[in-house]
């Protein structure tokens, strides 16, 4: 796609969010092809969910799926379906990622706001647990603001909440849906792996962020597996997955 093509696909797709967003997309979609296809694919639906929110906070969690939109279809080759479940008018996860034709995962986002520790990231995957289809790896990627080395490690809320299932603690799991500790469990097992991710944007929405010569601070990320997963990532997977974290 020609760097004009591009200038003319961000400026239609991110109208009327914050001015970093338009320049910072056209730098990645210029930096990767595939990623500049995803986004003319899926433009309308980019286009709709930045309209849609009320604020530029909401805003900047559009524009972390598209960061990690990114990242999956940066080094390894994958088929990158956005929103596949809705399809069938099911909630289920933002990304299914296919490597070598059949090893498919899904991969749910969320960019966590303000201040992060083990118990909201604990609320924040209890939360995500039942968008986790059956019959395959799932991955739950968190975005954060701040340095990675000032963030509790990505398993922190999962291990929490293990230990309420295992206690259980029926009245918390009741609070966010679940029948009772053991439909908790058993959403539990769907889920792979945790990831988080910090700072989440890579300094896309600083005041010089994404120009041309300066340097975006290189992100770190960690990964958690869940040793009772039903479904554990394959190796070939993980490897893919390292864009991530």
């Amino acid at each position: 796609m020609r760097t004009a093509q591009i200038e003319t696909l961000c400026a239609s797709t991110f109208a009327g969010g914050p001015t970093w967003l338009e320049r910072h997309f056209a730098t990645r979609m210029r930096n990767n092809p595939r990623f500049a296809m995803f986004v003319a694919t899926h433009q309308d639906k980019i286009r709709k969910k930045l309209r849609g929110q009320r604020d530029e906070p909401g805003q900047c969690d559009v524009a972390f799926e598209l960061i990690v939109a990114h990242r999956l279809l940066t080094g390894h080759s994958c088929a990158l379906a956005y929103e596949m479940y809705a399809a069938g008018k099911t909630r289920g996860p933002d990304f299914t990622a296919t490597y070598k034709g059949h090893l498919a995962v899904n991969v749910e986002v969320r960019r966590l706001r303000g201040m992060v520790t083990p118990a909201r990231l604990g609320d924040a995957l209890v939360a995500k647990l039942r968008q986790l289809p059956t019959g395959m790896p799932n991955v739950v990627v968190f975005g954060a603001d701040g340095a990675r080395s000032t963030l509790p490690e990505p398993g922190a809320g999962a291990v929490g909440l293990r230990v309420r299932a295992e206690a259980h603690d029926s009245a918390f799991f009741a609070r966010h849906g679940f029948a009772d500790a053991s439909a908790f469990f058993r959403a539990f097992l769907r889920l792979s792996a945790v990831a988080l991710l910090a700072p989440w944007d890579e300094g896309a929405s600083g005041a010089n962020s994404g120009a041309e010569g300066v340097a975006e601070p290189a992100p770190e990320a960690a990964l958690w597996l869940n040793p009772q997963a039903k479904h554990p990532l394959p190796g070939a997977v993980r490897s893919a997955l390292r864009t991530l974290y």
